[in-house]
């Protein structure tokens, strides 16, 4: 397996054989000969070209987290090009926590040119600790605080002069996790700080500097398949081109308008005629004389349809509530309860107007809006009663 290490400088490339890193080439881009061969290449980008945050969002699955991250992530970053990679690290009855990491990708062509990466994960993610600690280390004129245990990262600060009172501010950062450190550990010099502070409340560990970045040291223990770089295949199409597929797509978009137009009245038509018919029987059904036997199931049946919402019926409550620049897409009603695919700019307009709709007693969302291009596709179920 080959590990490189991205930083602003290039990058620093190891062959991880068992235990031992063995550095292979160091240096800019644009003196690197490309690797090759085959094998997992697991590209590391360092703390000092990520953004993070920690958000939290309300209690929901691990997809609806992503489809959410996915649409706000130029909001949380001042990215032009931002890649990203998130973990939910805490999940209760009320709240999912989840840590972000953001960088810019815009270099990622040159980058494989070099390093043709299979993987690709930030730094903070690399560390991972047998009991939780801290551990501190310097790359380039940064100091780096990175607190971790089994299960991973838990917190991470950068300064360029670290004092002791940061130390004590990025503990108290840590909230309930701070109470777990169970020591630190210095990979570095540092001015200004005096390991006596912490005799009696952390044991401060002197480690000896290490010759290759400190978060290639457990990369053997991590679980490389969260971290799969899925790459995109460049397609640049000529101008020519490009008019040419949007003039075919608007003609096919208005075929397929027209047909399923034609669809709608022929099958509204038929809807029609049979609610007609089966009116008329249960007329004459109603007014059949002759022994009690069966008029208890006949007056059943009758309150039975009564009760029951017809399509028709449906479709013009939907008609006159759906707001303009909204389309639905399925529609599936099932006695009385109706579930509706749909596609709008606004679905918190659109499901306040079919709280206020004739026939509708509640209006649910099922799951999370999911955006495509200008709109957003989301479900709602629907509760209806009769409208008198």
């Amino acid at each position: 397996m080959l590990v490189s290490y991205w930083h602003k400088n290039g990058i620093e490339a190891y062959r991880v054989k068992n235990s031992e890193l063995i550095r292979i080439a160091s240096g800019n881009l644009d003196t690197l000969k490309p690797f090759t061969g085959f094998g997992k290449k697991v590209m590391i980008v360092a703390r000092e070209l990520l953004l993070y945050t920690r958000k939290r969002y309300p209690p929901t699955t691990r997809e609806n987290i992503a489809k959410a991250i996915s649409i706000e992530i130029r909001d949380l970053f001042p990215l032009e090009s931002p890649a990203y990679f998130f973990r939910v690290s805490e999940q209760t009855a009320t709240y999912s926590l989840a840590d972000i990491w953001a960088w810019d990708c815009s270099q990622y062509e040159g980058v494989r040119k070099v390093f043709p990466f299979t993987h690709v994960l930030p730094e903070d993610m690399a560390f991972i600790s047998d009991e939780p600690e801290i551990s501190i280390f310097e790359h380039d004129g940064l100091k780096h605080l990175v607190a971790s245990n089994k299960n991973g990262f838990i917190g991470g600060l950068s300064l360029r002069t670290l004092r002791d009172d940061a130390i004590e501010m990025f503990l108290r950062s840590l909230g309930r996790h701070s109470l777990e450190i169970k020591r630190i550990r210095l990979y570095c010099a540092l001015e200004n700080f005096s390991s006596e502070n912490f005799s009696g409340t952390l044991p401060v560990v002197n480690e000896q500097q290490k010759d290759y970045p400190l978060c290639l040291k457990n990369i053997n223990r991590l679980v490389l398949k969260d971290f799969r770089y899925a790459r995109e295949i460049p397609f640049t199409p000529s101008i020519e081109l490009l008019l040419r597929l949007i003039i075919y797509l608007m003609i096919i978009y208005s075929i397929s308008l027209f047909i399923t137009i034609e669809n709608y009245d022929s099958a509204i038509l038929e809807t029609s005629k049979r609610l007609d018919s089966l009116t008329k029987e249960l007329a004459g059904v109603g007014q059949i004389k002759g022994s009690d036997e069966h008029s208890d199931t006949i007056n059943e049946l009758i309150e039975k349809r009564k009760s029951r919402i017809g399509p028709l019926t449906v479709m013009d409550a939907l008609a006159e509530f759906i707001p303009e620049g909204t389309s639905i897409t399925r529609m599936i009603l099932n006695e009385n309860n109706l579930e509706l695919s749909l596609s709008s700019k606004d679905p918190l307009n659109v499901i306040r107007n079919l709280s206020g709709a004739r026939c509708v007693k509640t209006v649910k969302l099922k799951g999370a809006p999911y955006k495509a291009q200008d709109s957003y596709n989301f479900l709602l179920t629907l509760e209806l009663v009769p409208c008198g």
